[in-house]
């Protein structure tokens, strides 16, 4: 890969250099708003320089071109998995490419660890979204390799517990809600994890979140049809709030099953039930031959207390919801039978 020889201290400049928990990443990005976006959301992690023998991985995002990108996408690749309507993950040995007709696609080497994505010049996907597809998710892939995984997952410190939420939408309600409470926050956005003396830690890292706008009548709308579409804004939760944490332990894993309901409901899960939710939730895909993603899935299934939960749309229903776990059922060692947990009253199975 092509090095952009540039000073990084200056987000302004081409080369952007990372220290994501003890992983250099040297980042170049030819396209001004996009580089910019990046050294903003990475801000906390931006370094000068490494230490002596420190082997960064890299990364390259530019501008999409058809001739380019024909170069670089093998004819022999074979298709493993489809996202959504209009993203595909193609694999041909050490080398992987997501392709995704809302914004671009992004080759991985796995081997080389690096990775090049190109974005394409009218992307539907909103440019937060882009970044996350174009830089965090391929370098994630990379990253796990050497130990560190970085999953789009919010992470809390609840009285004390680390907890890890896997949900298919925005948490940003619960998640003010629980920063106003006092409790606190190790990740809004995305988790790295590690594997520490057999248990799985929660690190920080930097990011925003989707804000949805209030449902309200627009009562100045000459016709319904005329209505655009509603615009969210993307917050960054960690600004002036007073209880950031920058890692815990992964006591529990919750995961938040999709659609919003009338009355909030968590189940305990145990056992190979456990195990198996957390791995059919779990948001990154396994690309390579070792299976890494599954293995840490599993490994949190079987470490920390899983629970299963649908949220309300009132905000205070996920706090309500972990102020009904006693301590002792995060550990490992004391799960009790399954418990449900439904409006506030606990029923055990």
């Amino acid at each position: 890969m092509d090095r952009c020889k540039a000073n990084s201290s200056d987000p302004g400049r081409k080369v952007i250099r990372l220290n994501v928990h003890g992983i250099a990443a040297e980042l170049c990005c030819t396209l001004p708003g996009i580089r910019q976006m990046i050294a903003d959301l990475f801000a906390p992690l931006l370094v000068s320089e490494w230490p002596d023998g420190f082997a960064p991985i890299e990364g390259l995002v530019e501008e999409y071109d058809a001739d380019v990108v024909a170069r670089h996408v093998s004819p022999q690749a074979d298709r493993v998995a489809v996202f959504g309507d209009y993203a595909e993950l193609w694999r041909d040995g050490e080398r992987c490419w997501l392709i995704d007709e809302g914004w671009g696609l992004t080759e991985i080497n796995l081997l080389k660890r690096s990775w090049r994505s190109w974005i394409l010049p009218q992307s539907d996907m909103n440019p937060i979204r882009t970044v996350e597809q174009a830089v965090i998710w391929p370098m994630s892939q990379v990253m796990m390799a050497r130990g560190l995984a970085l999953t789009p997952a919010a992470s809390i410190v609840h009285k004390g517990r680390g907890v890890l939420i896997l949900s298919p939408f925005s948490l940003e309600p619960e998640l003010s809600m629980l920063l106003a409470a006092g409790h606190g926050l190790i990740s809004q956005r995305w988790t790295a994890i590690r594997e520490e003396e057999g248990r799985a830690v929660l690190l920080q890292m930097p990011g925003r979140v989707e804000r949805s706008p209030i449902p309200q009548l627009r009562s100045r709308a000459k016709n319904a049809f005329t209505m655009g579409p509603a615009q969210t804004e993307w917050v960054d939760l960690s600004i002036g709030a007073s209880s950031v944490c920058h890692y815990a332990w992964c006591d529990m894993v919750l995961v938040v099953e999709p659609g919003r309901r009338a009355l909030p409901r968590m189940t305990m899960l145990t056992g190979a039930s456990a195990a198996a939710t957390v791995r059919r939730a779990w948001p990154m895909p396994d690309i390579g031959h070792m299976h890494r993603q599954a293995q840490l899935s599993t490994k949190l299934g079987q470490s920390a207390g899983v629970f299963q939960i649908e949220l309300s749309r009132d905000p205070r229903a996920l706090m309500r919801l972990l102020e009904q776990i006693p301590v002792e059922l995060t550990s490992r060692h004391k799960l009790q039978p399954s418990l449900h947990v439904r409006d506030g009253r606990n029923v055990a199975v």
